[in-house]
């Protein structure tokens, strides 16, 4: 059930995907979803690259190298906030982050620091970067006094534990 009680905030670069997004809302009549036609990284800025993947509209990303060349259909200027800065102009405190950012998640991290120190919310990252994966340490260390999970599992992790989880993961991925 949609809660009407719940404000979202939805940053969505690309005009293909918002344009499919405002459609959407505009078609269920949903008045709570707000689309932030901007990135998010660690900082604010005008004029940030995108690059956009031909297979894929969730494959967007900052980063050229998440996409495999051969889709990299084209690249746009975009206007990026941080998720602090989006805070002190707005006044808007998420008490939940989804961050599915194509192997930008530690630039969006770095742009949250105080959102993350000062008031604790919950976060869904997706996290597809190898090198990540396998060492989490200092992505982690943002998240002090955070208990992390594995997707779609009540289970507790340890960092420990993330070079098993991303093996796991990646021979997963390669069968697919």
């Amino acid at each position: 059930k949609f809660r009407k009680d719940v404000e979202i905030f939805s940053f969505e670069p690309a005009d293909c995907t918002g344009q499919a997004m405002e459609k959407t809302i505009s078609k269920n009549k949903i008045a709570n979803v707000h689309i932030i036609k901007k990135g998010v990284s660690d900082k604010s800025q005008e004029n940030a690259s995108f690059f956009i993947d031909s297979k894929s509209s969730g494959g967007n990303s900052l980063l050229e190298s998440a996409i495999n060349q051969d889709d990299v259909e084209a690249s746009m200027k975009i206007s990026l906030t941080s998720l602090d800065d989006f805070i002190k102009s707005t006044s808007k405190i998420p008490s939940l982050v989804k961050v599915d950012v194509q192997d930008a998640e530690r630039f969006v991290i770095n742009g949250a620091k105080e959102l993350i120190s000062k008031y604790h919310p919950t976060f869904i990252v997706e996290v597809n970067n190898e090198i990540l994966l396998n060492d989490p340490s200092p992505f982690l260390e943002n998240f002090k006094g955070y208990e992390v999970y594995k997707a779609g599992t009540d289970k507790k992790v340890s960092i420990e534990e993330f070079p098993t989880l991303a093996k796991e993961y990646l021979t997963q991925k390669q069968k697919v």
